[in-house]
């Protein structure tokens, strides 16, 4: 369960297990968490079928942004997501596994129905 609290118009909190994120247009807003929940689950599946090939990465850094339609509903009309990563694996497996984690991710198929999606991936050392 997450709680959220707002006051005073478009100015609030996002909270859960006493932690606090800032929620308002000089903070986080509705889509950030759109774009954190969609790169956050994306890697976790990425792991998972990394230990399934039996590779591994470190240092991975994942940008995810997005363009919504001018037309209500105002949904995502594309998304771009670019994941750079360390690993020492044969970096074919290494983007191999992304590509999968892109099917099986539960997000990115869900997003998926709404825009059109974008997923890359660099290996940038060895």
């Amino acid at each position: 369960m997450v709680t959220l609290e707002f006051k005073e118009g478009f100015e609030g909190s996002f909270s859960k297990n006493n932690q606090t994120i800032a929620i308002g247009k000089d903070y986080f807003l509705p889509y950030d968490f759109t774009f954190a929940a969609l790169g956050s689950c994306l890697y976790a599946t990425f792991l998972d079928e990394l230990e399934a090939l039996n590779v591994k990465v470190y240092d991975a850094n994942i940008t995810v942004d997005g363009v919504k339609r001018s037309s209500v509903p105002t949904t995502l009309e594309e998304v771009t997501i670019v994941c750079k990563c360390c690993s020492k694996d044969d970096p074919n497996i290494v983007k191999e596994a992304f590509h999968l984690a892109c099917l099986h991710c539960s997000m990115f198929q869900m997003i998926k129905h709404v825009a059109d999606m974008f997923a890359d991936i660099e290996v940038i050392c060895k």
